[in-house]
């Protein structure tokens, strides 16, 4: 049950029954009881009352009989999702005011928000949510549901307070709604935000103290958008105006978003994050109201993150580099050893393992280069017409001594017109070379792989396909993910750092290309396909 307090109808003298103000309700609404307890847990520091619903159909007996201040809505459930909810929320005639906070696991597109907005929605909020701003967006919904059912009431009170006394009792409803605005300022600075209000027809532009405070400026100095335009950092000027000019767009949602650097007092910068809402008459902008945040903070451990990847990426590429440089002497020895033991079984055994070995280190150390020169934006490709033909006879020339050795069939199915593409001979070979050395890997003692070259409209197609232990349906979508192997090599017996797929991702996706990876199941081999631009003739 709601717990209720009565509160007096202060200045009023009228004898009339005090006013009785519920505890707020918010109504949670997930398909996954976890969720919901972790919202009722984040929630508990309010003075509210949760109430759960785990799916749409139960929101909905669940809003029919009680009031709700907030709804908390899960856009991605099974059945009927958030967006139909908050539709028919929307078309009810009490509960079209109630306030939806979306959630949503996914990232969230312009088109998503859109269709959010359409239907009633707020704001969005993404999983993993942050405790402290979900809590801070209710607490602002919540107090201003309070203070809307205090202003309710206040003015039946007054109405009622004409009838017998007249105009005397005006004054307390003045005093009622004065003590509404404190308490929402209140609520607005408990949650660090600004609120700004442009009313672009007669260019006047009204600040708060938390607003004018972001910008430096005191509460007599005057406020115009020359003056919010001088504050900010040179470099997001341009990229602010582009995101003024979409809201001011009739065509768009009239939502305004944007981050820039504001520089204040004593030339402190700091990272501002803007929302707002323009409203629109005969198709023209007419006014913006919004709030400020500043997320400053928020940048700085953003930036740290960043950094501290970077010089991971360095590291890796010079522990390659590092790495890289003995290899080549012990292949080099190996050779040596391998002429110079001639005819000798046992000792020309060990040289050759080691000459596999290095050659697997070599190729290891290759790909993190590689992955190291992908993240730093330094891989450059030297393309020039080739046939997809030459780049497989390559490919297979590198891998066969492996495929040999394992006693698999190599099988090559490609047409009598060879398929032409712009690329690089070297990185394409590659690629192959890499699909050609997983499906070796993954293909036990005397299975096949099969190589298929074939034109579909516009592309030139090669196919890798074997008959080995094949991929989980669960890991196909992660596949070409860096780092990732699963279970067709859980415990790397087979080698590799699982970069190898990523690599050969990335070099398809430089030429134009796309790369994609089927298989029906376990022990029911895989597919890799290629697909290339074709170009008609040299």
């Amino acid at each position: 049950m709601n717990e209720v307090v009565r509160q007096g109808t202060a200045g009023l003298s009228l004898g009339a029954a005090p006013a009785i103000v519920q505890r707020a309700s918010i109504l949670l609404v997930d398909d996954q009881s976890a969720r919901l307890l972790s919202y009722e847990a984040v929630l508990s520091t309010l003075n509210v009352h949760c109430v759960r619903a785990h799916s749409g159909i139960e929101a909905l007996e669940r809003l029919l009989k009680q009031e709700f201040a907030v709804i908390v809505l899960d856009v991605n459930m099974p059945g009927m999702d958030g967006f139909e909810v908050a539709r028919l929320i929307r078309e009810h005639p009490r509960l079209e005011r109630t306030p939806i906070i979306f959630v949503t696991g996914v990232n969230v597109t312009d088109l998503d928000r859109l269709k959010g907005y359409e239907v009633g929605a707020i704001d969005y909020i993404s999983i993993p949510i942050v405790p402290e701003i979900l809590r801070s967006k209710v607490a602002i919904l919540v107090e201003l549901h309070q203070r809307r059912s205090e202003l309710q009431t206040l003015n039946q009170a007054l109405q009622e307070a004409r009838d017998q006394l007249g105009m005397d009792h005006a004054r307390a409803l003045a005093d009622a709604q004065a003590q509404f605005q404190e308490r929402l300022l209140l609520a607005k600075k408990a949650a660090r935000l600004g609120v700004y209000d442009w009313d672009i027809r007669a260019d006047r532009l009204e600040w708060d103290e938390r607003t004018r405070e972001l910008w430096g400026l005191g509460p007599d100095d005057p406020v115009s958008f020359d003056i919010f335009i001088a504050a900010l950092h040179p470099e997001d000027r341009a990229e602010m105006q582009r995101a003024l000019d979409r809201s001011f767009d009739p065509a768009g949602d009239g939502q305004y978003s944007a981050s820039f650097r504001v520089i204040g007092a004593e030339d402190v910068t700091r990272w501002v994050e803007a929302v707002g809402r323009v409203s629109f008459e005969d198709g023209r902008a007419i006014r913006l109201i919004g709030t400020v945040h500043d997320v400053t903070d928020r940048k700085r451990a953003e930036e740290k993150v960043r950094a501290a990847d970077r010089l991971k990426d360095e590291f890796i590429a010079m522990l390659a580099h590092e790495l890289r440089n003995p290899v080549a002497p012990i292949r080099n020895a190996a050779e040596v050893l391998s002429h110079l033991l001639a005819g000798k079984d046992q000792p020309l055994a060990l040289v050759a393992m080691i000459k596999r070995q290095t050659v697997q280190l070599a190729r290891l150390l290759d790909d993190l280069l590689d992955v190291a020169r992908f993240t730093q934006g330094r891989i450059e490709l030297k393309p020039e017409i080739i046939s997809v033909e030459s780049c497989i006879e390559a490919a297979v020339e590198t891998v066969a001594p492996a495929i040999r050795a394992k006693g698999l069939t190599l099988s090559l199915h490609t047409g009598t017109e060879p398929l032409l593409i712009r690329g690089d001979p070297v990185r394409l070979t590659q690629c192959l070379s890499n699909l050609l050395t997983n499906a070796t890997k993954f293909t036990p003692a005397g299975g096949e792989i099969r190589v298929v070259t074939r034109s579909e409209g516009a592309l030139a197609v090669i196919a890798v396909t074997d008959t080995g232990i094949g991929i989980r349906a669960e890991l196909l979508p992660q596949v070409f993910d860096i780092f990732v192997q699963g279970e067709r090599s859980l415990d790397r017996a087979q080698g590799g750092l699982g970069i190898g797929l990523s690599v050969c991702k990335r070099l398809v996706e430089m030429h134009g290309g796309q790369i994609m990876a089927t298989s029906d199941g376990e022990d029911r081999g895989a597919t890799f396909s290629i697909r290339l631009p074709r170009i008609e003739s040299a």
